[in-house]
């Protein structure tokens, strides 16, 4: 038997508010057309908060679809489509769900809706189920919580799915439940026993008293603080009996509950079709004191991230641990945190995290860098314990030898963080270079006031000696970053003129023997 389990089903609205909810479902079925009618009595002194037209699209549409709602034509299309919403049902193809938006349209004191779909849209239509949803606003009523879900998966046997609330629900007015179905008829042997939490509800298939055919409406019903009620011959009771879909099943939860499990078991199980269950619909009282806080498991990140802690209850007021009183906190730094929330009448709700943070692990492998030819480099990282060294070319360890050109990557792991680098080799014939300047001027200007290489390549144990035109030794180093400003030994200024230098050193390529060059410098002040 296939069993699918859902943590919670796809949201598709959620509110609470000071009013009550009006639902009307009508089902074609597998007429192309067809209408019926569904009340929508809204108290006197009420503001539309929110009314939406559902349209259940299964096997391709078509073309645009012309639904006419209390004489109004609407039209169903791919603008209307929620992308999100959507499943593969074989044998049906594809079911998709569309909504349109008709607050602005929706008349308080109109309490009877017409729906049409007219005959001439017959060969385009592939819509067969429509839901109009009307939250209404009034101040003297008490809140209500309505969350409205989407069934993405069908067709099976048997689907069972853990519907989870917004809120905890108080089961002392009546937690209503419905589903809004296409297709069901017990005259086409095609039916759907439903459970909750494990006790049968009874079956679903059938028409219900106003169907034009054998289809018709379905799960009308009206919700608010004061009372939960079936409209047409839907009954707001624990049984479920051909077209009624509506059940209070505040008997079958625990008061402050967030959750219960429904289960549609197809019947008869030798049928080879399946109803399409599409839309489930709870309305309920918010237990408050039942509320809990969770601000997750004990944690480790990684450098630089951080994590957004979330203690959100609705009418609620916070304190963390730092005197902040946000619904919530976003933290960047280890450390214990814990919030305290507080609702009116209720004992403060409270949690805690720890928050740590892995240490970062040395990953940077300096700068770019030159070898000679022939040469190698060593990249290296110093190792971190339970840290692991992967480079780009497949190499592992946090220390390598390279001796050719290109750009070397590390990537650094510890638990589940990464840190990445990489370094350009660049591989040079390091051939004999030598290049001195002929001419400067230590006149205080700050150009050109000293002797030095303009390049030294390929020179190694070298010494520079200065002499002047007397073969007296004024300057020598061997640096071979050496700077000559024009002064003797004693730091006294020497006369303009020509000067003699010689070069005495070693080659790093080739024989090593000592070589030599010489040349003339002008001093210009």
């Amino acid at each position: 038997m296939y069993a699918l389990v859902l943590t919670a089903q796809q949201p598709v609205w959620t509110d609470h508010y000071n009013g009550g909810l009006l639902v009307g479902n009508f089902s074609l079925g597998t007429s192309n057309f067809g209408g019926g009618t569904f009340e929508m009595p809204i108290p006197t002194g009420s503001t539309i908060r929110r009314a939406t037209l559902y349209g259940i699209e299964v096997g391709g549409n078509v073309a645009p679809t012309l639904v006419r709602l209390n004489g109004v034509d609407h039209t169903f299309s791919a603008a209307t489509t929620m992308t999100a919403f959507s499943y593969i049902a074989p044998p049906y193809g594809s079911v998709v769900l569309h909504a349109l938006d008709l607050t602005a349209m929706i008349d308080p004191a109109v309490s009877d809706y017409v729906i049409v779909v007219p005959p001439s849209e017959a060969t385009h239509n592939r819509f067969v189920d429509f839901t109009l949803v009307v939250a209404y606003e009034r101040a003297q009523d008490d809140e209500v919580w309505t969350d409205l879900f989407w069934c993405d998966a069908n067709s099976a046997p048997t689907e069972t799915y853990t519907v989870v609330t917004t809120a905890p629900m108080r089961t002392t007015q009546g937690v209503a439940f419905a589903t809004m179905a296409s297709y069901c008829n017990v005259g086409l042997q095609d039916c759907e026993n439903v459970s909750v939490n494990g006790t049968p509800l009874g079956t679903f298939g059938g028409n219900d008293f106003n169907a034009v055919s054998s289809f018709g409406t379905s799960a009308s019903m009206k919700y608010s603080g004061e009372e939960f009620i079936g409209l047409g011959d839907d009954v707001e009771d624990l049984a479920i009996d051909g077209a009624d879909v509506l059940t209070d099943i505040a008997s079958l939860v625990v008061n402050g509950a967030h959750s219960f499990n429904v289960t549609y078991t197809h019947c008869p199980s030798s049928s080879p079709d399946d109803n399409l269950m599409n839309l489930m619909l709870v309305a309920y009282s918010a237990e408050p004191c039942a509320y809990t806080v969770d601000l997750g498991a004990d944690t480790t990140l990684c450098p630089d991230a951080s994590i957004t802690l979330d203690a959100t209850i609705p009418h609620a007021t916070y304190t963390w641990q730092d005197g902040s009183t946000g619904p919530s906190l976003v933290v960047t730094e280890p450390g214990t945190y814990h919030v305290s929330v507080n609702l009116p009448q209720c004992d403060p709700i409270r949690d805690t995290i720890q928050v740590d943070f892995t240490a970062r692990p040395a990953s940077d492998l300096g700068p770019d860098q030159t070898i000679c030819l022939g040469e190698e480099a060593m990249l290296y990282v110093p190792p971190t314990d339970g840290a692991t060294y992967q480079w780009d070319d497949g190499e592992v360890g946090p220390a390598r030898d390279v001796s050719e050109p290109g750009i070397y990557g590390l990537t650094v792991t510890i638990g589940s963080c990464t840190f990445s680098d990489e370094v350009e080799v660049l591989v040079d014939s390091c051939l004999l270079q030598v290049e001195l300047p002929n001419i400067f001027s230590p006149n205080g200007d700050g150009a050109n006031a000293e002797f030095s290489p303009i390049s030294l390549r390929g020179v190694s144990r070298m010494r520079i000696t200065v002499y002047n035109r007397w073969g007296q030794v004024v300057f020598t180093s061997t640096d071979p970053g050496f700077r000559w400003n024009g002064r003797n030994a004693s730091g006294s200024e020497l006369p303009d003129g020509t000067y003699f230098w010689v070069l005495n050193f070693e080659a790093t390529n080739g024989p090593v023997e000592e070589r030599s060059l010489n040349g003339t410098l002008t001093l210009v002040r």
